[in-house]
């Protein structure tokens, strides 16, 4: 068995130790509810950059190790439910996922004295549709300091090019996680908006002056990079934008790379942290 520390421990001393924030917002009428997981600071007056975790349909798994880890390193991190599931109000569906972010984002940036955050280190990090709902938001205008986009789902490709995917995706919806006003609310939803949220659309609506960092997995049948993430890589990379590109050998939840994520996570974030300064400082 690897007995490798996973977490660092803050030291018993720490002035500031860490503490979870509850967060309960309005989104367009309705309450959504998340947390904040603040750092240990080890001086009264110093803040942190924020990472906002962005769970996938129907979210089950929240990435928790990752937001845990990367907290233990001195960053804060939220995550929350979107409208219409796992306890937050209204109605379900992938337009209101894209709203929600920009409605959170914007709530921990008002509140960022409260939270000991720094409001313009602020950055996304989404998990499949989670990632969908990260790039689209910033298309539409969102601003933030970096995303890191974990097998992020294409659900205009789905839709699109893909209907069979598309259909075995939205078959969730039968378990009742979701609040639904009619039954086919998902896929009218979709069929409105599909051709804007193709991946490979977004390109030139992306911000040219963040960093972009892309994870896959080689054995990913839910979100295989070859139509999730590299259609729209490589339109960046024309448009000349700071992107890269790390593919770990595993599928879509990355169930043993853990560690390696977790690591990886960090180390990118670190660089979009460095771009950042340097960019500031020029």
């Amino acid at each position: 068995m690897n007995t490798e520390l996973f977490f660092r421990d803050p030291a018993p001393d720490t002035p500031v130790m860490p503490f979870d924030e509850p967060l309960i917002m309005d989104s367009h009428g309705s309450r959504i509810f998340g947390r904040l997981l603040r750092p240990a600071f080890y001086d009264e007056t110093s803040t942190a950059p924020v990472v906002l975790m962005l769970h996938g349909h129907p979210g089950g798994d929240r990435n928790l190790d990752i937001a845990a880890y990367l907290r233990a390193n001195g960053l804060a991190v939220a995550y929350f439910s979107y409208r219409g599931i796992w306890g937050s109000q209204g109605d379900y569906c992938l337009s209101h996922n894209i709203e929600d972010v920009a409605t959170v984002t914007a709530y921990i940036r008002e509140h960022a004295a409260q939270y000991r955050v720094d409001p313009n280190r602020f950055y996304l990090f989404g998990h499949s549709m989670g990632g969908f709902s990260a790039l689209n938001a910033m298309a539409a205008g969102l601003t933030v300091s970096g995303a890191i986009l974990l097998a992020p789902c294409d659900t205009g490709y789905k839709y699109l090019h893909a209907p069979k995917e598309f259909t075995s995706l939205m078959a969730c919806k039968a378990s009742g996680y979701f609040h639904l006003p009619a039954e086919d609310y998902l896929e009218t939803d979709a069929a409105q908006h599909a051709e804007e949220w193709y991946f490979p659309h977004l390109a030139e609506r992306l911000d040219a002056s963040i960093p972009y960092r892309f994870i896959g997995g080689a054995r990913d049948v839910t979100t295989p990079p070859r139509q999730h993430i590299l259609p729209l890589l490589e339109r960046l990379q024309a448009l000349g934008r700071d992107v890269r590109y790390t593919e770990l050998d595993d599928g879509h939840m990355f169930p043993v790379s853990r560690v390696r994520l977790a690591r990886l996570a960090l180390s990118l974030l670190s660089e979009m942290e460095a771009h950042n300064t340097n960019a500031t400082k020029g």
